[in-house]
C-alpha cells in the first residue's frame, strides 16, 4: 500500500511538470496589450512553447549560462523551418548578453532559428554571442522572412556555413537601421558582417572581421535590391571569388546605391573591391560612394568595385591600393564588361597605387571592354605598376568603344610591359579621347609607349602629355604607336624621351593620319617623329604657333611666354609645374577677379625685401 502511493505521487509530480514544460513562467498573458515579460535567459528559452505570443524584454538578460545548457550544445534557437517564429519581441533596447548556441550540423540557427513573415522584432540587442551552425546562422536570426528594427549585435563571434551574418543569415525582404559591430565572422559561402543575404539595405553598419570562401561583405555577400546610407569598417579575408568591402556581390536592375562606404581591408581570388566584389547591375545608378582600404587579389580587383557591368557611377572615389597577380585592375574598377547602351563615370577619382602582374591595368579602370561607356570629368593620382602585361595606363589600362573627356592621370608613375601610356595605354576599336591630358611619367619594358597614349587604334583630340617617357620600340613622348585606324590632332607633348628603336618626339610610328600637333625638340631631346612637327621651348610657349586649327577661345588658354597651352576646361587646375597660376592671381584661387584685386590693395605696401625681417 505504501509502495502504491508513492507511485501514485510520482505520476502526479511527473504529469504537472510534463503539463507547466510548455507554459511560460513569467508575468502576462501573450497577448498585444499583456505582452510575456522576459527577464532571465530561462523564460527566453520558454518563447519556443508559443511562437505566435506577444513578448516584451523587461530587463537586461546576462545568457552566459546556456554555455551549459543541453551538454554543450547551448540555446535551442526559436523556430526552425518547419515551424518558424510567427510571434513579436519587443527589446525595449535591453541587451542580451552571452548567448551561446553550438549546434554545428544544424541549419537555422541563432536566437530565432527561422522568422515568418507575419512576425515582429524590434529595439533587440546582443552584445559577445556565441553562436556556430551549419546553414542560415546568424546572431539574431538564422533565417528571416521580415525587417528586423532597430536591431543590433555588439562583439562574439558567427561560425557556420553557407549564408551567414554577424546578425542574420539570410534576410528574403529589406533590412534598415540595424548593426553588427566588431563581430567575428568565420563562414564559407553567403557571407556579411550584418548578414548573409538580404534585398534592400539602408542605414547600416558593420564592423570586425569577415572571414570566408566567396560572395562574401564587409556588410552583406549577396545584395539584390538598392542601398542607401550605409558603411563597414570590417576586414574582409575571402579565398575564392566575389569578396567586397560592402558588399560582396552586388545584382538587381535599375537600382539606387548613394552614400555607402567602406574602409576595412579586402582580400580574394577573384572579383575583388574595397566596396563591392562584384556587381551585375544593369540600370543601376551608384552615387557618392567610396572606399578606402586595400585590396589583394589574384585576379580581378578594383579600389571600388571589382568586376561591373554596366551602370552609371558619379561622385565615388577609392584611396586603397590595388594589387593583383593576374589583369584587369583599376584603382576604382578593375574592369567593366558588356553592355550595349551609354553608361557613364563621371566626376569619379582613385588615389591608390595599382599593382598588377597581367594585362590591363589602369590608375582609375583596367578594363573597358563597354560599347558605351563613357568617362568624364575623372582623375588618378596613384602611381601604376605592371611589368608582366600589356595595357597599362595612368587613368585606363585597355580601352574601347566608348568616350573619355576632361579626365587626367597625375601618378608620378606609369611603367608595364607593352602598349603603355601616362593616361590609356591601348585605345581600341572606335575609343575616343578628348580634352583630357597626362603628366605622368612612362616606362615600358618593350614597345608602344607614350606620354599619353602607348597603342592608338581610336581617335584623340585637344589633348597633352608633359611625362617623360622611356621605352624600347615605338617609343613616343604623346602616343608610342598610331594604328592604321588611329588618329591623332590638335595635341602636343614636352617630356623628354629615349628609346632603342622607333622613336619620336611626338609618336614614335603611325600608320595613318595625324594633324596639327606639336612637340618640344629641346625638352624632348628628339628632334624627329613620326608625325607631327617640332618646335623650340620658346616656340610652344607661343598661341602663333598653333594658329588658326587650336581653338583658343573655347579650349585651350596660353600665358604667353611663359607657358604650354593647357585646356580651358581644367582652368580651376593650377599652382603646380604644368598649370602656374594666372598672372594677377594674388590670392591663388585660380582666377583673376576683384578678390586678387582686394588682395593686392592690402598688402601693397608691405616691404618684402630681406633687410625688413
Amino acid at each position: 500500500m505504501k509502495r502504491l502511493t508513492v507511485s501514485l505521487i510520482s505520476i502526479v509530480l511527473i504529469l504537472g511538470l510534463v503539463e507547466t514544460a510548455g507554459a511560460f513562467s513569467g508575468s502576462g498573458s501573450g497577448t498585444e496589450p499583456d505582452p510575456y515579460i522576459i527577464t532571465d535567459p530561462c523564460q527566453l528559452q520558454e518563447v519556443q512553447y508559443s511562437l505566435n505570443a506577444w513578448y516584451e524584454l523587461g530587463n537586461d538578460i546576462d545568457a552566459y549560462e546556456t554555455e551549459t545548457w543541453n551538454a554543450g550544445a547551448g540555446f535551442v534557437p526559436l523556430g526552425d523551418d518547419a515551424h518558424p517564429f510567427v510571434g513579436h519581441l519587443q527589446g525595449n533596447g535591453f541587451v542580451i548578453s552571452g548567448l551561446y548556441i553550438y549546434r554545428i550540423n544544424t541549419n537555422y540557427v541563432g536566437l530565432f532559428g527561422k522568422v515568418g513573415s507575419n512576425a515582429t522584432i524590434d529595439n533587440v540587442t546582443l552584445a559577445d554571442p556565441n553562436v556556430t551552425g551549419n546553414d542560415y546562422s546568424g546572431s539574431l536570426a538564422g533565417y528571416s522572412d521580415i525587417s528586423p528594427g532597430n536591431c543590433r549585435c555588439s562583439g562574439g563571434y558567427v561560425k557556420a556555413h553557407d549564408y551567414v551574418g554577424g546578425l542574420i543569415g539570410r534576410i528574403t525582404s529589406a533590412i534598415s537601421d540595424c548593426n553588427a559591430l566588431f563581430v567575428e565572422i568565420q563562414a564559407h559561402d553567403y557571407v556579411g558582417g550584418l548578414a548573409g543575404r538580404s534585398s534592400s539595405v539602408t542605414n547600416c553598419v558593420s564592423s570586425g572581421l569577415v572571414q570566408g570562401n566567396g560572395t562574401i561583405g564587409g556588410l552583406i555577400g549577396y545584395v539584390s535590391g538598392s542601398m542607401e546610407n550605409c558603411n563597414s569598417a570590417a576586414s574582409v579575408i575571402g579565398t575564392a571569388a566575389k569578396c567586397g568591402g560592402l558588399v560582396g556581390d552586388k545584382q538587381g536592375s535599375s537600382n539606387t546605391v548613394t552614400n555607402c562606404y567602406a574602409t576595412g581591408s579586402v582580400s580574394g581570388s577573384d572579383d575583388v573591391g574595397g566596396l563591392f566584389g562584384y556587381s551585375y547591375d544593369y540600370g543601376t545608378t551608384i552615387t557618392l560612394c567610396h572606399s578606402t582600404g586595400n585590396v589583394e587579389s589574384g585576379a580581378t580587383a578594383g579600389g571600388l568595385i571589382g568586376y561591373l557591368l554596366p551602370l552609371t557611377m558619379s561622385n565615388c572615389y577609392s584611396t586603397g591600393n590595388v594589387t593583383s597577380a593576374a589583369g584587369q585592375v583599376g584603382g576604382l574598377i578593375g574592369a567593366v564588361h558588356s553592355g550595349y547602351s551609354d553608361y557613364e563615370v563621371t566626376d569619379c577619382y582613385a588615389a591608390g597605387i595599382v599593382s598588377g602582374g597581367g594585362n590591363d591595368v589602369g590608375g582609375l579602370i583596367g578594363m573597358g571592354s563597354c560599347y558605351g561607356l563613357n568617362i568624364s570629368d575623372c582623375y588618378a593620382s596613384g602611381n601604376v605598376y605592371d611589368s608582366e602585361g600589356s595595357n597599362v595606363g595612368g587613368l585606363v589600362g585597355h580601352f574601347y568603344k566608348g568616350t573619355i573627356q576632361r579626365s587626367y592621370s597625375a601618378a608620378e608613375l606609369v611603367t608595364g610591359l607593352t602598349k603603355v601610356g601616362g593616361l590609356v595605354g591601348y585605345i581600341e576599336d572606335s575609343g575616343s579621347v578628348s580634352q583630357c591630358y597626362s603628366i605622368s611619367d612612362v616606362n615600358s619594358v618593350s614597345d608602344a609607349a607614350g606620354g599619353l597614349v602607348g597603342y592608338n587604334n581610336g581617335s584623340v583630340t585637344n589633348s597633352y602629355a608633359h611625362g617623360s617617357v622611356i621605352g624600347a620600340d615605338y617609343v613616343g613622348g604623346f602616343v608610342g604607336e598610331i594604328a592604321a585606324s588611329g588618329n591623332v590632332s590638335k595635341c602636343h607633348s614636352t617630356g623628354s624621351v629615349a628609346g632603342n628603336y622607333n622613336i619620336g618626339g611626338f609618336d614614335g610610328w603611325n600608320s595613318s593620319t595625324s594633324s596639327y600637333n606639336y612637340w618640344d625638340n629641346q625638352t624632348s631631346g628628339q628632334t624627329t617623329s613620326a608625325s607631327g612637327t617640332g618646335k623650340t621651348t620658346e616656340e610652344m610657349m607661343q598661341q602663333a604657333t598653333y594658329e588658326p586649327e587650336w581653338d583658343f577661345e573655347a579650349v585651350w588658354g596660353i600665358e604667353e611666354g611663359q607657358s604650354y597651352p593647357v585646356l580651358t576646361v581644367f582652368a580651376e587646375t593650377c599652382g603646380d609645374p604644368w598649370h602656374p597660376y594666372p598672372v594677377g592671381d594674388f590670392n591663388h584661387d585660380c582666377r583673376v577677379d576683384f578678390l586678387d584685386f582686394a588682395a593686392f590693395t592690402l598688402h601693397w605696401l608691405e616691404c618684402t625685401a630681406p633687410e625688413c625681417d
